[in-house]
């Protein structure tokens, strides 16, 4: 019986290579036609691509041949932006083996937008790589171009698009409320239509009109992003109210420091009044913010309430408490909490 010959051994050449090469790394540099080099030092060889995740990639046939479609959606500025595009890109490409086509998809305007195509090039000029991709500014496309189309999972972007408004918003509502589609999906796109707009819109009007107009009044009252909706009204009117506040309060306040000041001093008054006059301003506005959610809280506020608000010398407890007026069941409860001690909770990072 014939012996089976033994493998051969294969030899790494790879190890052994690279000890010589690193090992005169010079005369490589100069092998490799990079005279004006300069060694800083070795780095980590290890290739560990961290996971990432794309927002939409399809193979797709274009003009005969394969090709893939690459969607990333943006809503901030990102200062690196053009760079992932191309990182997403590259990966895809390297794994799917297609060409890959890039799109970024911006739903609302931004202060900052990358520019294609992402490229790094030598002193010289010649670049070594190069990544082209194409920006989609939604608010600069027509309403229309989704709205006469009958893909009706896309007619919600119409509220992020060209001279958008709440009757925009609104008109949106009804084409889907009466398309013949099911009541979840209904429900669904109605709920988008919420949500987007609120990236555009002040959402009060437009919570109004949904809950007066007839057409859609009913879907609106059963929609599971009404809540949040209302939510974001709250929001709207607080910071309003805020707003409000403050200036009254920086009035009010710039004339009491002011006044005060011209007593040590007309030059000295001037600068004491200011600092006085706008601590004493936002003082006055939180104090008014209190005032006024209390109200809506609790129907009325007696006056004795409305004095001890205004007593309050503390914006840190005085921002403690427009946080936690939902919690109180009536006046009572809230004219304790601001007579409670100070504690480590009232505190302006948990305030507004």
């Amino acid at each position: 019986m014939a012996k089976t010959p033994p493998k051969k051994r294969r030899r790494n050449f790879d190890q052994a290579v690279k000890e010589a090469l690193l090992a005169g790394r010079e005369g490589l540099l100069q092998l490799l036609g990079l005279i004006n080099v300069v060694w800083l030092h070795e780095l980590n060889t290890d290739v560990v691509a961290p996971q990432r995740m794309a927002d939409i990639a399809w193979l797709v046939r274009e003009a005969g041949r394969l090709i893939i479609i690459h969607i990333e959606i943006q809503i901030a500025p990102d200062n690196d932006m053009a760079f992932r595009i191309a990182e997403y890109g590259t990966r895809i490409h390297f794994r799917e083996k297609y060409p890959v086509r890039s799109f970024v998809l911006y739903l609302k305007p931004t202060a900052i937008l990358p520019v294609s195509p992402y490229a790094t090039a030598w002193a010289e000029g010649r670049q070594n790589f190069h990544w082209d991709f194409e920006v989609i500014k939604l608010w600069e496309l027509a309403p229309d171009s989704v709205l006469q189309t009958p893909y009706t999972d896309l007619w919600p972007l119409a509220v992020l698009m060209a001279d958008t408004n709440v009757d925009l918003a609104l008109r949106v509502a009804r084409q889907i409320a009466v398309a013949p589609i099911s009541a979840e999906q209904r429900d669904k796109l109605e709920g988008l239509v919420i949500l987007l707009a609120g990236l555009r819109l002040p959402v009060a009007p437009l919570a109004q009109l949904l809950q007066e107009d007839a057409m859609i009044k009913d879907i609106f009252r059963h929609s599971s992003l009404r809540e949040l909706l209302m939510q974001e009204v709250d929001q709207e009117k607080l910071k309003e109210e805020l707003e409000k506040g403050e200036k009254i309060g920086m009035r009010k306040g710039m004339r009491k420091g002011l006044a005060e000041g011209r007593k040590k001093g007309r030059d000295e008054g001037r600068v004491e009044g200011r600092v006085e006059g706008r601590a004493e301003g936002q003082l006055e506005a939180l104090r008014q913010v209190v005032v006024v959610f209390a109200r809506q809280r609790f129907d009325r506020l007696s006056a004795a309430g409305r004095k001890r608000i205004e007593a309050i010398t503390e914006s840190e407890r005085l921002q403690a408490a427009v946080l936690a007026l939902p919690t109180f069941a009536d006046e009572a409860a809230l004219l304790a909490f601001l007579d409670a001690p100070a504690s480590v909770d009232d505190t302006p990072d948990q305030a507004l």
